[in-house]
Parts: C-alpha cells; structure tokens; sequence
C-alpha cells in the first residue's frame, strides 16, 4: 500500500498553528459553496482535530495565507491520489469508490426523513432500538431532529445551555430526553482527537472515512459549546444509522423483521403513488411447486400493459466493498440472488403455475430489484459482474439466459425509487424505462411530491405542538 505520510507533513505543520475554531468557522463558511469536494473538506476537518490547538483566536484574519494553502495542499493531494487510484485500481474502481464517498457527504434527503422511521417503527424493531438506547425510538427521533434543526437554522457551534430550556420540561425535548439523545449522538473534542488519531491512514484510503468516528458521532462538546459541521452526517445517523447505533446487523432475529418493515415501506410508496389506482399492487403470493411451497417476488404490479416483479433487499455493502468494487463478490452475490429470483418466479408466471395470478403474454414483463441502500450497481465493472453471475446462475437452473436481453432487469435504490416511481405510474414501467434507454425521457419537466408531508407532520410536528400548548394552558 502506497504511504503518503510525507505529502501530509507539511498540511500537519500548517494545522498546528491555527486555532482548532477557527478552522471550524472557516470550514462551515466553505461547506455550502461548492469550491472544494466535501471529501478535501472532511479530510481538514479530522485532521485539525487531531492537530490544532484549542487556544488562540477564533477567527483566522491574519492566518488566511497559511489557510488558504493547507485547502490548496489537502486539495493538491485528493488529486494526486485519485490519480494513484486510477493508476493503480482502474477507472471504475476509482468511480466506484468516488461515488461511495460522494454519497456519504451528499445531500440532505427530505424523503428519507419518514422512511427510516417507518422502517425502524415496526413493533420488533423498535422494542430492540429502545433496549439500546434506553428510550423509545419514536422519542429519540423528535429529540435529535429538533437538535438538528437547531443547528440549522442557528449555526454549527451552539451554547449547550440552550438545548436544555426549562419551559420544554414535560414535553418530548425534556432535559432528561436531550441529555440522553445526546449521549448517543455526541462525543468530546479530547475522546474525538484520541480515537482518530488510531483510525486516520495517509495511504490510498486517506479521503475514505466511512468507517471514522465522526461518522457514529457527528456532535462535538467541548466544554459549554456544542458543535456540529456536518449536518447530513447527523441525519444519517438519526435514520439510516440507526441500523448502526442500535446493532441491529448483530441480531439474527431482526433481519427478517427489518426485511419486512422494509418491503412494507416500498408497497407503501407505490400505494402512494398509485393515484388513478390503474395499477393493481399485491404482496407476494405463496403456490405450490413440486410439492414444496414457493414464493413470488416481494411484490407484483399489473396494469393493462404490464407485469412487474419487485424483490426487496436491505442488504447493505460492507465497508470494504464501499472502497474497493474488487472485494464486492459477496455483496454481489445479494443483489444477484434477487435478480434471479424474479426471473425463477417469471418462469413459473409464464408456464401458469402460480394459480393466483394467471399469465397474459400481452403484457411487458418488468423485473425490479429496489435496495434500501445506495449500490451503485450501474458502474460499469459493477453491473458487467452482476450481468455475468446472473447469466451463469440462471443457466444452472435451466433456464434461457437470452430473458435478461428480452426483459432488462433493473436495479434501484429507494432513494431513487420513491420519485421515478411517481413517473412510472403515469407513463407505465416498461414505458419509463423504454423511454429512459433511448434518451427521451425528460425527468426536468416532472413535479415530483413529497409522498409523507402528511405524515411527517401528523407523527411529530402535530404532537409537539399540542404539548406545548397544554403546558400554555396550564
């Protein structure tokens, strides 16, 4: 592995004569401008806590030389080692890492607000987050989505006095619920320093920090200042990290219910979706096969042109896979087993065998698979793979591979799902993906909703209020 320890120095020697604040104020100011990739601006943010000192002036008016080059230099070796990437890993390796990392530090997705609190609100699910957290999950969203929407609209560095406010006791964001919100969501600047300083490398993977303490910990104490930069960080940690921060992937138990929460979640957008009600959307339907009991896709949409089949999958990509697309065998294998089970179940359709849903030869066959998760299954060495294994393994089972040229499959992260699905059921699935191939679909012209403003509302800003308007009254 290739150290570039030595193109870090002297940014190291830079950081440590500018006060560790100021380089926070700084870096908010550059955060929503767009001049630097936020993977150069992450990577100034873990090292000035690890090499700036506390002490100093807050604002840098007579460092901006010495700023200005620690940018240009952290910048200079983003460069220098996406070269080495592509050189050394191969174009679409460095895309597949690229992208990964780009998504990290994205933005911030209004959608995916009330999708992980579906998910993660089903009975089982929540009764283990709340064992972990020692608070019930529905209490903890409304504590840290109030926390960031402090941040937000006031600034990254608040006085921690003002999170606990004493006319909020007796409501959601009691004292007693922000402290132990918290608790989870935060952690000191000196146990920050200390841990990464062990975690941070200056090889191939320097701008790769996925796996970093500031990740799990996106709020920064110290002392009576509470901080917090990156504001989309928090957010995933509220939601998607929930899966993280309440171990879930370490209980056998909960990965069916999670599955389900989660194929419960996508029936519920395409209900949503489904205004006209033209399309008919049922879950999966049990047949008998051989004997032996078997199963069509998670979900089956018919409409007068087509037949869709959906397969669910919650898997997520290992941290290894999020850097490297060469160690993605096993992940692939998830997405490839799903894929195949859509066409095993077409083959069954096509030959009536399943009693409950009668084949129609007229009809286009759209075989979708929707991740929870952002796989970017359509980077070129990525998708050549999958195309490969699914190929291979529906030959193994007898079955024509010529299908997947006849009837494309598809695969989708929800995040995309949630807002082309709204254009699917106007113009039809094979339509969209049709029209999708040959260039003619105009995505701009499209008013996408917010499919849970409703809800959002109903389950936290209506209660909220109403709390604190009982408190008036008395």
């Amino acid at each position: 592995m290739l150290d570039f320890y030595n193109d870090f120095k002297p940014i190291r020697n830079l950081l440590s004569e500018l006060n560790i604040f100021g380089v926070f104020m700084e870096l908010d100011n550059l955060l929503n401008k767009h001049v630097f990739v936020p993977e150069v601006l992450e990577f100034v943010f873990i090292n000035s806590i690890i090499y700036c000192p506390d002490y100093g002036r807050n604002n840098l008016n007579d460092k901006q030389k010495e700023w200005n080059k620690i940018l240009t230099l952290s910048a200079k070796l983003n460069e220098k080692l996406d070269k080495n990437w592509i050189e050394n890993q191969g174009i679409f390796n460095y895309l597949h890492k690229g992208v990964l990392n780009q998504l990290k530090s994205g933005s911030e997705d209004f959608f995916h607000y009330y999708r992980y609190y579906y998910i993660f609100s089903k009975r089982t699910i929540s009764d283990h987050i709340e064992s972990v957290l020692g608070m019930p999950y529905h209490d903890f969203y409304i504590c840290s989505m109030w926390i960031y929407s402090i941040f937000k609209q006031q600034s990254f560095a608040v006085d921690k006095n003002y999170f606990f406010q004493s006319k909020q006791n007796g409501t959601m964001i009691s004292e007693e619920n922000i402290r132990r919100t918290l608790s989870i969501l935060s952690i000191s600047l000196a146990d920050l320093r200390s841990v990464l300083k062990k975690e941070i490398v200056y090889d191939m993977n320097t701008f790769i920090t996925h796996e970093y303490s500031h990740v799990r910990f996106p709020i920064i104490e110290n002392n009576d200042i509470i901080f917090c930069l990156f504001r989309n960080q928090l957010l995933n940690q509220i939601t998607s990290g929930m899966y993280y921060v309440s171990e879930i992937y370490k209980n056998d138990k909960l990965s069916k219910p999670f599955g389900d929460g989660f194929e419960d979640y996508v029936e519920l957008v395409l209900n949503r979706c489904n205004l006209s009600n033209k399309m008919q959307i049922r879950k999966e339907i049990k047949y008998i096969k051989k004997d032996s009991e078997a199963r069509t896709s998670d979900i089956i949409i018919e409409s007068a042109q087509d037949i869709v089949f959906i397969e669910c999958k919650t898997k997520r990509l290992r941290i290894e896979s999020k850097k490297y697309s060469s160690v993605l065998p096993s992940d692939i294998n998830e997405i490839v087993k799903a894929v195949v089970q859509v066409y095993k179940v077409y083959s069954d359709y096509s030959n009536n065998l399943i009693p409950d849903l009668s084949f129609a030869p007229n009809k286009s066959f759209v075989p979708l698979v929707v991740t929870l998760e952002e796989w970017y299954a359509g980077t070129p060495d990525v998708a050549d793979d999958i195309a490969v294994l699914v190929k291979s393994s529906l030959r193994e089972l007898n079955l024509d591979d010529a299908i997947t040229d006849e009837f494309k499959y598809h695969i989708i992260s929800i995040a995309n799902f949630e807002k082309e699905a709204q254009i699917m059921f106007v113009i039809g699935f094979s339509n969209y993906f049709d029209q999708l191939k040959r260039g003619k679909l105009n995505k701009e012209e499209f008013k996408y909703r917010n499919l849970f403003d409703d809800d959002f509302y109903n389950s936290f800003i209506k209660p909220l209020e109403k709390q604190f308007t009982d408190m008036k009254i008395k």
